[in-house]
């Protein structure tokens, strides 16, 4: 009897321990997926920033092609 005691002794330890390290291994997974949420809000940003300052350069080109077109037309108006 006291055999069979220990044994279930030992195992209730040992399941106790594979508890312990589930948990734990869950926490560090919570941990990791709290960081992986936290970086890709940051690269959304990052990539909303990028958007509005391409549109902004952009814009300018298309500002500054049309200006461009203008003075050669005057240009070519004028050397005829």
């Amino acid at each position: 009897m006291a055999g069979a005691a220990n044994e279930i002794s030992q195992s209730v330890n040992a399941q106790s321990e594979s508890v312990s390290s589930t948990a734990a291994a869950v926490e560090q997974m919570t941990v990791s997926i709290s960081q992986v949420s936290d970086n890709a809000r940051t690269a959304r940003g990052v990539a909303e920033q990028t958007a509005r300052i391409a549109g902004t350069g952009k814009n300018l080109v298309d500002g500054a092609a049309t200006e461009i077109r203008k003075i050669a037309a005057s240009v070519n108006t004028t050397a005829t």
